[in-house]
């Protein structure tokens, strides 16, 4: 996919539809994650698919490969990726090993809903205060920002290869990923 520069383009739709600001795009990697928590039951997984797309926002918005914001963003989408894990029972066997830990009794009332609201205080609070150490730790100076480019914000035609990508993503199992990449990224010009 990589090859293809189907993430890329991704990266570009989540620069687009996320002010180009900092920490807009420290959020959308957040939500992200968060998103992608639940769906992928391994972390590695998750942390592989997702930080290309980081390192592309990156890439898209000028941050040096081994700069301060370029980590800030990678950070994020970890961050996401793992705050979700102990939230979700999908997400990873933490939460699973968590709710195995608590007598049986207690374990019969859980089901997925019940988990999350009962982790949902703790998920926020943790949530926001990543966000808040990303932003203070790593955030640009105002004169390191970069103005809105050509890059961020053009919509460019589907090339072949992102076509092929979208295709080979859809064949092992990533329905949508066409239709979702296009909305995202402009429709096929």
């Amino acid at each position: 996919m990589k090859r293809s520069g189907l993430l890329q383009r991704m990266a570009m739709g989540v620069v687009r539809v996320f002010p180009n600001t900092f920490v807009a795009q420290v959020v959308g990697l957040m939500v992200a994650g968060t998103v992608v928590g639940p769906l992928v039951p391994s972390m590695a997984a998750k942390v592989t698919m997702l930080t290309p797309l980081a390192m592309g926002i990156g890439d898209t918005l000028g941050y040096e490969r081994q700069g301060k914001q370029m980590q800030g963003l990678f950070l994020a989408m970890f961050c996401g990726v793992r705050a979700v894990a102990p939230a979700v029972l999908s997400a990873s066997v933490i939460g699973y090993c968590l709710l195995g830990l608590l007598p049986a009794d207690v374990q019969a009332q859980f089901d997925l809903l019940h988990w999350l609201l009962a982790a949902m205080p703790w998920f926020v609070v943790v949530a926001l205060l990543t966000l808040a150490s990303i932003v203070v730790l790593y955030r640009p100076k105002s004169n390191d920002l970069q103005p809105e480019g050509p890059k961020a914000t053009q919509a460019q035609p589907v090339s072949s290869q992102e076509a092929l990508g979208c295709a080979s993503a859809d064949a092992r199992g990533g329905s949508g990923l066409v239709q979702t990449t296009e909305a995202a990224c402009g429709a096929r010009q």
